[in-house]
């Protein structure tokens, strides 16, 4: 993905292939993806934690490297 630890939502829609609104809808739904928002004090908006929205990927993606 990237070598950034956070990334702004739109960001990561990006790095995702997925729509903002895409992304919106799963920090909403999915609990892997809402465990990865970090609010920093200081700063305005949300952020996303990139080694745990890459962990979230993995675990919904059906293609695992143990089927090969």
């Amino acid at each position: 993905m990237s070598d950034r630890l956070l990334v702004k939502p739109a960001q990561a829609a990006e790095l995702l292939s997925v729509s903002k609104r895409t992304l919106y809808n799963l920090m909403r739904t999915n609990q892997d993806i809402r465990a990865a928002v970090v609010e920093v004090p200081g700063l305005r908006g949300r952020f996303l934690r990139v080694d745990l929205i890459r962990r979230a990927v993995e675990r919904l993606s059906p293609f695992t490297e143990e089927a090969q």
